[in-house]
């Protein structure tokens, strides 16, 4: 899924396979958090400072569905953005805290979605204090844009359904 913003900034998120690809799930459960966390592959390159990549069990199977869902939501939203420090009118956490997306409404015709990156998904090293460590790289988006990032990652997901 690429999110290449007209501000420069750019974000590239694949998934790159499931965390446990040879774990069967367990019968009778059900959901199999061992079968469904999935392994996602990021490169990142930000307006400002240097680009970095990562790769991480941060997002289940489940999770990734309803980030398609999400994106469509966004794109299909008409609400009209405040100042560019406002609150996101809508956000997508993850369970594991690497992820977060925020939409904080349409400009003209783009609306800024920002990427947050925690923890493992950070460029911080690990000397640097946890509340510093956070990293958001804002994107502005089209309508369109948006809704072909949530199909190329319904496209991969297909490849990784939940188990």
């Amino acid at each position: 899924m690429l999110l290449a913003s007209s501000n420069g900034a750019v974000v590239n998120l694949r998934i790159h396979g499931y965390q446990y690809p040879r774990h069967a799930p367990v019968a009778g459960e059900e959901r199999d958090w061992d079968a469904n966390w999935l392994v996602i592959h990021a490169d990142v390159r930000p307006v400002e400072g240097f680009a970095w990549s990562f790769a991480n069990a941060c997002m289940t199977t489940w999770e990734a569905g309803h980030l398609v869902d999400w994106l469509r939501e966004v794109a299909d939203d008409d609400t009209p953005g405040g100042a560019a420090g406002d609150e996101p009118r809508s956000r997508f956490s993850l369970l594991e805290p690497v992820l977060t997306f925020e939409a904080h409404g349409w400009h003209g015709q783009e609306v800024a979605v920002t990427v947050v990156f925690d923890h493992e998904g950070s460029p911080a090293q690990p000397e640097t204090p946890r509340e510093h460590r956070a990293c958001r790289v804002r994107c502005l988006l089209t309508r369109e844009q948006l809704h072909g990032a949530a199909e190329d990652w319904l496209r991969e997901l297909l490849h990784h359904p939940a188990r």
